[in-house]
């Protein structure tokens, strides 16, 4: 399995596989990554202060 980490790789390989149900659930499971890391990315640095939480 080849993966560039955009799960575009994943999702090539599981089309190929001829199964519709499985590449649909990989198609799925690749968006919900992705939604993670965009919310990740918009966390705040550990250690940072956040109202009503203190620190980290």
């Amino acid at each position: 399995m080849r993966e560039d980490g955009d799960g575009a790789g994943v999702i090539t390989e599981a089309e190929a596989a001829g199964d519709a149900e499985y590449a649909s659930a990989v198609r799925m499971l690749i968006a919900e990554e992705r939604n993670h890391a965009r919310l990740t990315a918009l966390s705040p640095p550990s250690g940072t202060w956040c109202a009503g939480r203190g620190t980290g």
